[in-house]
C-alpha cells in the first residue's frame, strides 16, 4: 500500500504522476482545491479519484470528509465530531495514522472513516502533543456520525 500526503505547493505533472502510483491519497480542502486546479471539494475529489488506485480523502475540518472508494465507485461524505478544539494541530497527522491502522486491518470502510474522525476530533480536545491514541479506545462512544454514501 502506498499512501502520501502532498502540500499545496506541489504542482505538475511530476505530482500528477506521483497520484497515479498511490493506493490511498489524503488531502485537506485548501490542498485538494490546489493540486487538481478545480473548484469544489467535489469536482476535486472526483479528479483525485480518478488518478489513485484505492481511495481519494479530502478532509474538511468541522466538516467531517469527503472520500472516493475508487472500486466500488462509491462517495462518502462523513459528517465531523462536534467539539470545542483547544488545538487543531496534528489532527490530519491522527486521522491519517488512524485510517490507516483501520483500513489496512481491513474494517467496514464506514467504520475507518468515523474511527479516524474521532481520533482527529480527540487530538484537538487538548493543547499539545498526546499520547493517548496509542490505544483502540472509543473515544467518542455516544457519538454516531452521520454517513452518506452515493454511487458517483
Amino acid at each position: 500500500t502506498f499512501s502520501l500526503n502532498i502540500n499545496s505547493g506541489f504542482r505538475g505533472d511530476w505530482c500528477h504522476q506521483l497520484i497515479e502510483r498511490m493506493d490511498v491519497f489524503v488531502q485537506n480542502r485548501e490542498e485538494a482545491l490546489s493540486i487538481s486546479g478545480k473548484e469544489t471539494v467535489r469536482e476535486a475529489l472526483i479528479w483525485l479519484a480518478s488518478r489513485v488506485k484505492k481511495l481519494a480523502i479530502v478532509t474538511l475540518g468541522h466538516e467531517g470528509l469527503m472520500a472516493v472508494d475508487v472500486l466500488s465507485k462509491c462517495m462518502y461524505k462523513i459528517g465531523a465530531v462536534h467539539i470545542h478544539a483547544a488545538d487543531t494541530t496534528g489532527c490530519g497527522d491522527a486521522f491519517i495514522a488512524a485510517f490507516l491502522k483501520y483500513w489496512l486491518s481491513e474494517y467496514d470502510l464506514n467504520r475507518v472513516f468515523v474511527n479516524a474522525s474521532k481520533a482527529a476530533a480527540f487530538i484537538a480536545l487538548k493543547v499539545g502533543a498526546c499520547t493517548e491514541l496509542l490505544s483502540d479506545t472509543d473515544y467518542f462512544p455516544n457519538v454516531q456520525l452521520h454517513v452518506d454514501v452515493d454511487q458517483i
